[in-house]
């Protein structure tokens, strides 16, 4: 690429200096790490930025394009290390039918750890020598002693209203009745998940000692995807720029039609097999008494993907007692660029274009 050098890689992200020699670029292909060591990662996105910031980098471009999503935990993270005074998760919610109250009682009543930290699965001091051997003996610990149940385990979410696990079904059902596509349906109390507790469990073992507090401020960065930013790279992109003021900007396109800079924010996905066998775990299926309730197979060999949970926007700015459903709202971006036959086959002829023009 004509316009940046790279100085730094890791198996999801590349970072980039662009030839103004004071922008950043940061882009990011997934959200799931191939190896599925969500603990590495987290310290090679650290030295990516930290990279960018030793390049005496001044402003950043986050380029989501053609990002599928993958961890939430991850995600939750990489907010986390550019806003670190703010809370990195959304609100969610679930339906609740005769079947997924079952499912909460069953789930619930079968879990081991209601505290939801096993102290026996602390990892040993072992090869202890330096800083950030400290900080990888905290993050594993902190992904080690908790342990994460069914997504119908209500001790694995916490009551954002006071910062506490929920302790009882019935506190998690709560009594919420809302308007979805002209049907009013029962949905849970809003909870947030209490497992994102790793990454705050990891940061009190350190004692906010080991992660650099970086320089750049909202103003400092703009958001740029082709509009397919979806899942946990929509809960970044969401975050950042609805509760962190981060613009927005959208590539491609039909010309002079808006697009969205992010797609299917979803708190959880659930296929079909998935929820069966769940059903199955916590004894739901050896129940004839509940045998109206259990949806039955399928005749033919289909996929079939659902929300299980749905995010929430912070506070509607224009009703400050009315939050939106992310999967229901669609948020333009800001600003708009298009590609043209160079930029097309070199992507940092349009990050300088769009650093020019938003970031000075």
């Amino acid at each position: 690429m004509s316009e940046c050098k790279m100085v730094y890689k890791t198996p999801i992200s590349k970072f980039f200096v662009l030839s103004d020699n004071k922008t950043g670029v940061i882009v990011l292909t997934s959200v799931l790490p191939p190896d599925g060591n969500f603990v590495n990662e987290m310290f090679e996105l650290q030295n990516g930025f930290n990279s960018l910031e030793k390049e005496g980098v001044k402003k950043l471009v986050l380029d989501f394009s053609g990002n599928p999503g993958g961890s939430l935990e991850l995600a939750l993270f990489i907010v986390y290390l550019l806003f670190p005074e703010t809370d990195p998760s959304f609100n969610f919610d679930m339906v609740v039918t005769e079947l997924s109250r079952e499912t909460f009682f069953k789930a619930t009543s079968q879990s081991v750890h209601e505290d939801f930290i096993d102290a026996s699965l602390i990892p040993p001091l072992v090869n202890i020598s330096s800083k950030e051997s400290i900080a990888r003996w905290a993050a594993e610990t902190a992904y080690s002693v908790t342990t994460i149940g069914s997504p119908f385990d209500i001790f694995s979410y916490k009551n954002p209203a006071i910062n506490d696990h929920f302790h009882t079904v019935k506190e998690f059902i709560g009594n919420n009745t809302y308007l979805r596509g002209g049907t009013f349906t029962q949905y849970t109390s809003k909870f947030v998940n209490r497992y994102s507790e790793r990454l705050n469990l990891f940061i009190e073992l350190l004692s906010g000692n080991f992660f650099n507090k970086y320089e750049w401020k909202s103003e400092d960065m703009i958001i740029l995807t082709d509009g397919y930013c979806g899942s946990s790279c929509s809960s970044i992109a969401q975050r950042m720029a609805i509760k962190n003021n981060v613009s927005t900007v959208a590539v491609g396109g039909y010309k002079d039609t808006p697009l969205s800079y992010s797609s299917f924010p979803g708190g959880q996905v659930l296929e079909f097999e998935e929820l069966i066998a769940e059903l199955d775990v916590v004894g739901l299926l050896q129940n004839e008494t509940l045998a109206d309730l259990i949806p039955p197979p399928f005749s033919i060999r289909v996929i079939f993907g659902f929300t299980l949970k749905e995010a929430y926007d912070v506070v509607n700015k224009d009703n400050v007692n009315q939050e939106d459903v992310l999967e229901f709202v669609y948020k333009p971006a800001e600003h708009r660029f298009y590609h043209d036959e160079i930029s097309a086959r070199d992507p940092s002829v349009l990050w300088l274009k769009a650093a020019k023009e938003l970031l000075n």
